[in-house]
């Protein structure tokens, strides 16, 4: 994925640092959940969302269970 300056660039992972991604540009859909299996998997009252097409995201590092 080639990053350009006017282009937003979202970044996180896992607070284990054990897990990266990046996303570029604007997410197609963005959104917050509070059905009960949300507030389960986030231990919060729901969880946040952003959803990009795959070409805008890039995936290090690996994932267990």
């Amino acid at each position: 994925m080639t990053i350009h300056s006017t282009e937003t660039l979202h970044e996180g992972g896992c607070a284990c640092g054990a897990f990266r991604f990046r996303a570029m540009g604007r997410p197609i859909r963005v959104g917050m959940c509070h059905c009960e299996p949300c507030q389960r998997v986030h231990g919060s009252t729901g969880g946040a969302y952003a959803i990009y097409p795959r070409d805008q995201v890039e995936m290090s590092g690996n994932l267990q269970t």
